[in-house]
Order: structure tokens, then sequence, then C-alpha cells
């Protein structure tokens, strides 16, 4: 079966230019998403995610676990300039990672500044795809994939990786997304 993604955005995390992810109404629905980063007039992408219910509840949560330490904070202006530099080290990874968090908790004001920056270099698009868990992950890693596969021309893969559980497999035919600037 072919899915046609019909991708809408940008969207954003916090206040300003864009709509925002989580008060828009578009993204009340499940589908598809991609995070990208506005570098040198190019937009690199930098994310690729999917959901079963709502797209702007699953940015919540990713905003929850930002702010709980434990996704990894970047270097927000450092992502605008193309480079990717950790400024805190998440503990979504590590079992009983919750343990150490002690760094987080103390340095949770400077963190936020960071993550502030962070979330504002990030533009989301996303495609609403009513489909079954496992057609929307076969989706999400056929993206990684082609996005890798272009990883010389975009200059620059951010943190796109295959959760697990995330079955990649190669698409009959594939016609890249345009991703408005």
């Amino acid at each position: 079966m072919i899915h046609d993604l019909n991708w809408q955005g940008p969207f954003a995390f916090r206040s300003g230019r864009d709509p925002l992810i989580m008060g828009d109404t578009r993204a009340d629905v499940p589908g598809i998403y991609l995070w990208v980063v506005p570098v040198r007039n190019r937009s690199l992408p930098y994310y690729v995610g999917e959901s079963g219910k709502s797209i702007a509840f699953r940015h919540y949560d990713h905003f929850r676990e930002y702010a709980s330490g434990k996704y990894t904070v970047r270097d927000g202006r450092k992502l605008a300039a193309g480079e990717i530099d950790e400024v805190n080290k998440g503990v979504f990874w590590a079992k009983d990672g919750w343990r150490n968090t002690q760094k987080f908790i103390d340095n949770f004001a400077e963190y936020a500044q960071h993550l502030e920056v962070y979330l504002d270099s990030i533009k989301i698009y996303l495609a609403p795809l009513d489909a079954d868990r496992r057609t929307r992950r076969v989706i999400e890693g056929t993206l990684i994939r082609h996005i890798y596969s272009l990883a010389g021309a975009v200059a620059a893969v951010g943190q796109i990786r295959c959760f697990s559980g995330c079955e990649v497999e190669q698409a009959d035919s594939w016609t890249h997304p345009h991703v408005p600037e």
C-alpha cells in the first residue's frame, strides 16, 4: 500500500513566528513528524518521529523529557550553526538513569537557558497519517534511511536514529518530501 504524506508546517515548540505544535488543531492527529534546523539558508533534518495518537501531545512528551533531564540537551546556538554539542547528557538510555540526574538538577537554570535556545532552533513539520503502528514505524524508518542516504548532500544529520522496535524496510518507490523553507 502506498501512503501519501502531506507535510504541514512549520510549527514551533515556543511562541514566535510559527504556529505552536501544541496549540494548533492540525497537530491533534496521528502521523509522522520531522524536525529540521535552519542552517545557512538550508533546512537540515534533525529528528524523525511518529505518533499513533496526537502529534501535539507527543511533543508535550518530548518537552517533558527534555525538561526532566531524561533527554540530552544540546547547545542551541551551535545547533543553529550546524554543530552538535551536548550541554547535558540525558539519562534516557541508561539503566536506572534517573539516579544520575543530580548534576542536571543542580544546574537546572543553566540547562533551561540552553533548552530554550535549543527548542527555538527547531522547526517541526507533520504529515497526518491514520495507520497502524507498524506502518507508521516502517514509514518513519524509511524516512530515516533516506535522510541518511542524503547525508553528504545535506552536510549534517542531527540525532536521527531508529528507536527499538522500529522496522526499516526499503520503500518500493520514494518521493522526496518537499519541506518548504
